[in-house]
């Protein structure tokens, strides 16, 4: 464990700025719904002419992973699996 005391101050910065992230994604959810729902299929909205935002069909390629463990064996699975490690940051709640 390391001590961080002195860092006290920006722990209560980030709780802060959390909490605020939370509410404005509400706030954007709400804005881009309303949006969406105007523009229908319309992939370009425009205010007083101009475009001002983009609603645009994309198409991707995704391994589907179900049909993929059908379709392998447990050998081919393990051959195109990859480790990663990394850290994850938590501010540990103390209620």
């Amino acid at each position: 464990m390391q001590e961080i005391d002195a860092l006290a101050g920006w722990l209560d910065m980030l709780r802060e700025a959390t909490t605020r992230k939370a509410e404005n994604e509400e706030t954007i959810k709400a804005c881009r719904d309303k949006i969406e729902a105007a523009l229908g299929e319309s992939e370009i909205g425009t205010i007083r002419g101009m475009p001002v935002v983009s609603w645009k069909w994309v198409k991707s390629n995704r391994l589907d992973q179900t049909l993929a463990k059908e379709m392998l064996t447990a050998e081919q699975l393990a051959a195109c699996m990859t480790e990663t490690t990394m850290r994850r940051f938590v501010v540990v709640s103390n209620d």
